[in-house]
């Protein structure tokens, strides 16, 4: 079975247009690994829908047959879902 790894959307705060992982590199894994990546739709991202499409990668509302999710920002626990690994980046010391 093909791992499906996604990319959510930063919704937490509105001017957050930075990308855990950026069309080429996506691409770069998809061809290197037996893997395929999913990224929603956003409008504000630094890299837009069409460069991630150009770069083979699926844009798609739904991450739910994702069992790998990448974002930047903490994920809301009511979109938790089970049965998948979510992987975000945090500041844990600033100053």
């Amino acid at each position: 079975m093909k791992t499906i790894i996604g990319i959510r959307r930063e919704d937490i705060n509105k001017w957050e247009k930075r990308v855990p992982l950026i069309p080429s590199h996506a691409r770069e894994l998809v061809e290197k690994h037996p893997i395929e990546i999913r990224v929603q739709p956003s409008g504000i991202r630094v890299f837009t829908d069409d460069d991630y499409r150009l770069s083979g990668i699926t844009v798609s509302e739904s991450l739910s047959p994702c069992t790998i999710v990448l974002a930047l920002k903490e994920i809301p626990i009511g979109l938790l879902e089970r049965d998948k690994v979510y992987v975000f980046f945090s500041h844990t010391a600033k100053g």
